[in-house]
């Protein structure tokens, strides 16, 4: 005997349920993951940031359309119109989302000459500022501000109470940054560039700044 159609959509609509619920989870687990360390820092951000946000609204999509449907269908409102709004209102909710990704970005493009030259004149000046007083806390005891290291050297510092990262073939000591906890957009040991250009966009650079210690060296 043939099931009828609404059958199999509320088959995929319990499939969907289960999956937001699974994926909800998820997002509280890989959250406390790059917050307090409870798995790999650079994994927990790939799954936050990249795998569970299209799972999580597809499946949310699906869920409520249905649950809509029965809706409009129990207030004799199903027809024609309502089909339609319902479609628009669900190409404006995808739409919002791929907004939110794209926005900061485009920001981040149309300031790029402004900023580069921001930054760089907030480089020379705190240079010259670091120059004529004593290393703080947020710099490590060596001194000269040309000090080469090695990809091989930075890895050796992978903690957070021992984080010393690579932006851009600069070598920076974030320790005093990163010591309260593991940061969801900083890899220690490693290098930040891409990671960071894709998290904060050019104005990254301004704010690590402080924390250089040397050039990364072959």
């Amino acid at each position: 005997m043939n099931k009828p159609f609404s059958w199999y959509l509320m088959k995929i609509d319990r499939i969907a349920a289960w999956i937001l619920l699974v994926t909800m989870f998820l997002y509280f687990v890989s959250g406390y993951g790059m917050t307090k360390g409870l798995i790999d820092n650079e994994l927990a951000v790939n799954i936050h940031n990249n795998w569970l946000p299209i799972i999580l609204i597809s499946a949310f999509s699906v869920h409520t359309c249905y649950a809509l449907s029965l809706a409009l269908k129990r207030w004799r409102l199903w027809n024609t119109a309502t089909k339609i709004i319902l479609v628009l209102i669900y190409i404006i909710f995808f739409g919002f989302f791929i907004c939110i990704n794209s926005f900061p970005s485009g920001i981040n493009k149309k300031s790029t000459n402004t900023n580069n030259t921001i930054n760089q004149e907030k480089e020379v000046e705190e240079e010259d500022d670091n120059d004529a007083v004593a290393p703080n806390q947020n710099t490590t005891t060596n001194s000269s501000k040309n000090t080469g290291y090695t990809a091989v050297e930075v890895s050796n510092h992978n903690t957070v109470n021992d984080c010393w990262i690579i932006i851009s073939s600069v070598v920076y000591d974030v320790s005093s940054y990163t010591h309260s906890g593991p940061q969801s957009h900083i890899f220690c040991g490693k290098d930040n560039t891409s990671a960071l250009s894709k998290e904060h966009g050019l104005n990254y650079i301004s704010y690590f700044t402080q924390y250089k210690i040397g050039d990364l060296t072959k």
